[in-house]
């Protein structure tokens, strides 16, 4: 005796594995994690010239992984990459900005830079600056201060994420929500 399997039934099954093949592979395709965002000196939009270099990079805190660092445009905006990646794991980081603008050579002396920036932004230790990224694309702004007595330091952070990811990353950097 055989078993006799109905053409509806047989259709119907097709379809639906069809179906769920389709939405699951749609349903799966990953985000990558980036950080961009915007600096502001003195909350100002800082303009960085030909003879001056900003550099941000965000630190992992439990000290496993890449750091991840980036070049200011002339307007402050930024970037960051692990190494050749745009990419960047998701996790808490500490973060270190920096604008100096370049001294001249001279005979007296070797090409140096003057900081712009408050030195306690110069390492990622110190400038009080931490970051909860999120998977997908992060917005993260930062404004930080010329001299060590306004150094009111704050984070604003925008993350494609749910909404209580965002008030929850707030909670942890002290980020503006």
């Amino acid at each position: 005796m055989q078993a006799e399997i109905h053409p509806s039934l047989f259709a119907f099954s097709f379809w639906l594995s069809i179906a769920t093949v389709s939405l699951l592979s749609t349903g799966c395709e990953r985000q990558p994690t980036t950080v961009t965002g915007n600096i502001t000196l003195d909350h100002k939009r800082p303009t960085i010239t030909s003879d001056m270099r900003g550099t941000i990079s965000f630190q992992p805190q439990n000290g496993q992984g890449a750091i991840a660092t980036g070049l200011l445009s002339s307007t402050g905006a930024y970037e960051v990459s692990a190494g050749s990646s745009s990419e960047v794991s998701p996790g808490k980081y500490d973060v270190a900005i920096s604008i100096v603008k370049l001294v001249a050579k001279s005979e007296a002396r070797e090409q140096g830079a003057k900081r712009v920036t408050a030195a306690k932004y110069n390492s990622a230790q110190s400038s009080g600056l931490t970051v909860d990224v999120h998977p997908g694309p992060n917005v993260l702004d930062f404004d930080v201060s010329s001299s060590e007595e306004s150094s009111n330091t704050s984070a604003d952070s925008h993350t494609q994420a749910e909404d209580s990811n965002n008030n929850e990353s707030a909670a942890e950097t002290g980020a503006k929500p």
